[in-house]
């Protein structure tokens, strides 16, 4: 059984991710998914590093995560956008409340990936779409920088990742 990370004790560090890294192909795909008056929920929002962005693009936002370290970060970025503590199988929002649900990165951690997809579909409003990027392990080359110093990282994310044919 993979580990698992506790982001409460992470979440003050966790940002560095994006001044080390681009992440130039994530900002273009909501960039293309999203527009200006949208009410966009990110779940597994972490530190609102996506939120501020997506704000910034004009999008009223809402932040879902089960972290309560991560959200105080995400306090600094978003201020007073609403952020929730809870989980992605159980979302806490009334039925079709929302034109975009985003999930960057997360879909691994949700203890039940398909209970999430139902209530992600109960709380899309009519026309409402739904994006959800990770990486998956089991295709593509193996060059990510982390399997190149952590030998067995590769198999446990093909264990804890669901595929890409999986989730479609």
């Amino acid at each position: 059984m993979p580990r698992s990370v506790n982001y409460d004790r992470v979440a003050a560090g966790y940002d560095r991710r994006y001044t080390e890294n681009t992440y130039a192909d994530i900002e273009a795909l909501l960039n293309e998914f999203t527009s200006p008056g949208l009410t966009v929920l990110e779940v597994g929002c972490g530190t609102g590093h996506w939120l501020a962005r997506l704000r910034s693009r004009g999008c009223t936002v809402v932040g879902l995560d089960r972290s309560s370290g991560m959200l105080s970060c995400a306090v600094d970025q978003v201020g007073d956008a609403k952020l929730v503590l809870g989980r992605a199988e159980a979302l806490p929002f009334p039925a079709r409340s929302f034109d975009r649900i985003v999930v960057i990165n997360a879909l691994h951690h949700f203890d039940a990936p398909a209970r999430f997809v139902s209530e992600a579909y109960r709380v899309l409003r009519s026309g409402g779409r739904i994006c959800v990027v990770g990486l998956d392990p089991s295709q593509g080359p193996e060059e990510w920088f982390i399997y190149e110093y952590f030998r067995r990282t590769r198999e446990l994310d093909k264990a804890r990742y669901p595929s890409t044919v999986k989730i479609m």
